[in-house]
């Protein structure tokens, strides 16, 4: 139940007062002042047992010993006080900027980039913070005082990340993020004197999706984004010590050798997460595997073959013995090592046994002194305190590194997951992993974005713990185009010539000196010769004059960039079907001439031909990775698996497409997303870089340019890298089955029109112009564009109900009534969802594991402070006295959309619902029937495997 007010979701209100004075007279507001003050002074001096103390505090105020809570904050108090540790210091940012990019960068109030955001290695004594409600001896991330103390001293106190790609794809504009994160960290904290260093480290522990052309593109990558590792690693380095390592487990018998299927293994995980929804106090026969209490001398015996190539792939893989009364899916015996018969690209084939991930990320993390392995938030549950990152170092009595998590960086209009990236370039719906279109860093480098514009927008987006934040394209786009306006060199192009014979004004051919940039002399100018027969752009002439149109038409004057001409139209030639086919003007001296417009041209005795390429959104639909279903049917998405959990017979990097065939989201792709143009026509000048690729023009009123690698003298070829100002975001919604094809023709012609930078003689630079134009263009835009759905689509349609699993769950810091939690809903990361339900479901009936119904597009809300992008989906009487979760049906899958028989339409874009008027409308008609259905309108509530249910609650209101 959330994010929302109280009038929409009244469950979440129906507590309230303050605690009575606990016993001894000690008030939760006095306990709530002591905690407040505990931690000013930790904020002052942090010392770890100060810290240990505060946690203490906590546990007591939970268990309701208020008293005892107020005695271990003010001893935390002391303790910080008397501290000699160090707190984290704060300077002020200086009134006048300090010369220099490192003295800038450590100048606080800048970008959240320049902040030091890492806890102090010397303080790493806790690795990661305990989930609510995780027993004390399930806390294996806590590092002994002799860990800490070595490692210090072989790392001298210093901050090392590292930046670990899997070498089986090319980089994207996601790994630009975790390059500038983890970099970027080891940065700062050597600039703030505390040292730093990156290892850049290579992740191959899967031989038969790895290759030296990954290996190579990736470093020079890491390289172009001006990035330096201290040194470059492989984990393939450690296979002896990794090996060596898993014996000792097995001897230690913690880990032992598994024969199940894949199937098996999926059905005994099945069941222990039914034994963790059902609360049992054991688990049912099936839930362990059959080999798990083999003894230790069999085990080894059966790994020593594995290593000796005596199991089929498959036949065998050792698994960890784990935790599978934990609540922690990650814990339920995760595969160690695994069979393949692949020589490996780094290490040869002197291996026939693999480390999986899950295995290797943590020991060599450790193994090189990280002090920080920051991650995406899919990993949250792997790294927890009781997860087995930390469980794994604990068995093997090793150091244990901070681990932290931010969110995947996710943008508008593309995709990022390297399984989709391979089905574009293998389909070959785009030209190769360099396609201009693709957000793969070679993708970006060859349509022309810079190194400095993507770290800015890394800079600019930052790292946050939402994992629902997605970022629009147009704030990659500004980054570049707000570097290129400055430093790129104008010049001319035509891009659609329609041919201007010059009758008068004009006796022979004149020369122009042109400046390269109106703002910046430095740039030098260049000589632009003008003849008889000059080119304009098609679209900068009109039959039909407008008070609004600022090109040229029949007897109207504009003016000729970098000429000091006015050039005035005095005869138009067409053919048979009245389409014009060249013009005839005259010119003259500017002079007082205050013409509309003015217009580019090249000249007919100089002009190059070029092919420009044209590039535009790969994408129809915003987030191609949940497009609308279609109508009447289980959504394509719906069959979408869950997220990937730690554990399974086989390592699957990302999800699976889902039904044979084309998957779902390939139907949306954009395929006017590349236009080319063969017989553009461009200045002479420009023949000087036609072999330089990457360098970049303004082509004046048409946008930015780049040289492709393509390109020669003799055949230049130029990227658009984007247009000159943002316009309008392509209108492409997904087709609705009762929309009429007049509305899909104005909405293509306003993404036609979106298309086209400067428009039809536009002024250049921010004239006048350009304004009017632009007002022109959003008066004309149809009204049904505008609104994501028909009018007629049922009220229901418009939300986006999924399945989703909890996969972590907290108590609200500041609020007794709400419950936090992560749901993965199939996304690329868990929605942060926020329900008012503590007072209805304790910590044990609200956990990972369990499935629910999440409300997936509304927009996101605060509560209490917490910002909730979804709410979750129960039945509950009209006092609101009893309130039950819905029940999603054994054999739905995480992700897939819920619907209605026989009710089409598609769900508004997400984030987008606004409950006041879609959601108030919707809740009225939806509750359970007799037989406890979740009905809206009497109609069930389906999933792939059946309708959504109460538990015991029939004919109740449903909100």
């Amino acid at each position: 139940v959330s994010p929302a007010d109280s009038s929409t979701h009244a469950i979440m209100a129906t507590e309230g007062g303050a605690a009575p004075p606990a016993e001894g007279g000690v008030t939760k507001s006095a306990a709530k002042k002591a905690k407040s003050e505990a931690e000013k002074f930790f904020k002052k001096k942090s010392d770890p047992e100060g810290q240990a103390l505060i946690e203490q505090g906590d546990a007591a105020m939970k268990e309701g010993d208020l008293a005892k809570a107020v005695e271990l904050y003010n001893k935390a108090t002391a303790v910080c006080q008397a501290s000699t540790a160090e707190g984290v210091k704060k300077t002020k940012a200086p009134k006048e900027a300090k010369e220099g990019a490192e003295e800038t960068q450590k100048e606080e109030g800048n970008s959240a980039a320049a902040k030091l955001l890492l806890s102090s290695p010397k303080d790493n004594i806790q690795s990661k913070p305990m989930r609510d409600g995780v027993p004390d001896e399930r806390n294996y991330a806590k590092n002994t005082a002799e860990h800490l103390a070595a490692h210090l001293k072989a790392t001298g106190g210093k901050y090392i990340t590292r930046f670990p790609p899997e070498p089986n794809g090319y980089l994207h504009i996601g790994h630009a993020k975790a390059m500038n994160f983890n970099f970027g960290q080891a940065r700062i904290a050597k600039a703030e004197g505390f040292g730093g260093e990156t290892i850049m480290r290579f992740d191959d522990t899967n031989p038969e999706a790895e290759k030296q052309e990954y290996i190579d593109s990736i470093l020079a990558n890491v390289k172009w984004l001006g990035n330096e590792p201290v040194r470059v690693t492989y984990s393939s380095d450690y296979f002896q010590e990794l090996y060596d390592l898993a014996v000792q487990l097995t001897k230690d018998g913690k880990a032992y050798v598994c024969h199940q299927t894949k199937e098996e293994v999926k059905k005994s995980r099945d069941i222990i997460r039914q034994a963790h929804i059902d609360h049992l106090d054991k688990m049912p026969p099936g839930a362990e595997s059959p080999w798990r209490n083999t003894s230790v001398e069999e085990n080894l015996a059966k790994f020593e073959k594995m290593r000796t190539a005596q199991y089929e792939e498959g036949e065998a893989f050792l698994r960890m013995k784990g935790d599978l009364m934990s609540d922690n899916p990650a814990m339920w015996d995760t595969v160690f090592y695994r069979i393949k018969y692949t020589a490996h690209p780094h290490s040869g084939d002197k291996w026939c046994i693999y480390p999986t991930y899950d295995y290797t990320h943590c020991i060599v993390d450790s193994l090189e002194n990280i002090t920080h392995s920051l991650c995406t938030l899919e990993f949250e549950t792997r790294q927890a305190a009781d997860g087995p990152y930390y469980w794994l170092l604990d068995a093997l009595r090793i150091y244990k590194p901070v681990t932290w998590e931010y969110s995947r960086c996710n943008i508008t209009y593309n995709v990022l997951s390297k399984r989709k990236l391979n089905a574009l370039v293998m389909k070959k719906v785009v030209n190769g992993w360099d396609d201009p279109r693709l957000l793969t860093l070679d993708g970006l480098r060859r349509r022309g974005f810079t190194a400095t514009a993507i770290n800015a927008f890394c800079e600019q987006i930052g790292v946050t713990r939402s994992g629902t934040i997605t970022t629009q394209m147009h704030v990659l786009e500004n980054c570049i185009r707000n570097e290129l306006d400055v430093t790129a060199r104008r010049a001319f192009a035509v891009l659609r010539p329609l041919k201007v014979t010059i009758t008068a004004g004009l006796d022979a051919e004149t020369t122009f000196e042109v400046p390269n940039h109106p703002k910046d002399a430095s740039k030098g100018s260049r000589k632009v010769a003008m003849s008889k027969v000059i080119f304009i752009e098609q679209d900068d002439f009109r039959l039909q004059d407008q008070k609004d149109y600022f090109g040229l038409a029949p007897e109207k004057e504009v003016g000729l960039l970098g000429t000091g001409f006015v050039l005035m139209c005095s005869k138009v030639n067409q053919d048979k079907k009245g389409n014009v086919t060249s013009i005839e003007a005259t010119v003259k001296a500017r002079g007082d001439s205050k013409p509309k417009g003015n217009l580019h041209w090249v000249s007919e005795g100089t002009a190059v031909q070029a092919e420009l390429r044209l590039y535009d959104y790969l994408f129809k639909v915003e987030n191609p990775n949940a497009p609308p279903p279609a109508a009447g049917a289980v959504p394509a998405a719906a069959a979408a698996a869950p997220a990937k959990e730690a554990g399974g017979a086989e390592e699957d990097e990302e999800e699976e497409e889902g039904a044979p065939g084309a998957p779902s989201w390939l139907e949306y792709v954009n395929k006017d997303s590349l236009e080319t143009l063969s017989g553009a026509l461009i200045e002479p000048s420009l023949l000087s870089v036609a072999e330089t690729p990457g360098e970049a023009f303004q082509f004046q009123r048409v946008g930015f340019f780049c040289v492709d690698k393509d390109s020669t003298k003799e055949k230049p070829v130029f990227n658009r890298v984007v247009a000159l100002k943002q316009g309008p975001l392509p209108v492409f919604e997904a087709p609705k089955p009762a929309e009429a094809p007049k509305g899909e023709t104005k909405g293509a012609a306003k993404a036609e029109g979106g298309k086209k930078e400067g428009g039809e003689g536009a002024k250049k630079e921010g004239g006048e112009g350009a304004k009017k134009e632009k007002k022109e263009k959003k008066e004309k835009a149809p009204a049904a564009a505008a609104a994501p759905a028909a009018e007629a689509q049922p009220e229901w349609t418009k939300l986006d109900l999924r399945v989703g699993e909890l996969t972590k769950t907290w108590h609200h810091p500041d609020s007794e009534k709400l419950w936090c939690e992560e749901i993965n809903v199939g996304e690329e990361a868990p929605r942060q969802v926020c329900s008012g339900l503590r007072a209805h479901y304790e910590a044990d009936k609200f956990c990972a594991g369990r499935k629910v119904v999440v409300v997936c597009n509304l927009k996101p809300a605060k509560m209490a402070g917490f910002e909730s992008a979804g709410m979750v989906l129960c039945a509950a009487t009209a006092d609101h006295s009893k309130v039950e979760l819905l029940e999603v049906p054994e054999g739905a899958k995480v992700g897939e959309r819920i619907f209605i028989d026989g009710l089409s339409g598609e769900p508004f874009a997400p984030n987008q619902v606004d409950k006041k008027k879609v959601l108030k409308n919707v809740l009225p008609d939806l509750k359970t029937d007799g037989a406890r259905v979740a009905c809206w309108q009497g109609k069930p509530m389906m999933t792939s495997a059946g309708p959504l249910t109460a538990p015991s609650m029939a004919d109740t209101p449903v909100g």
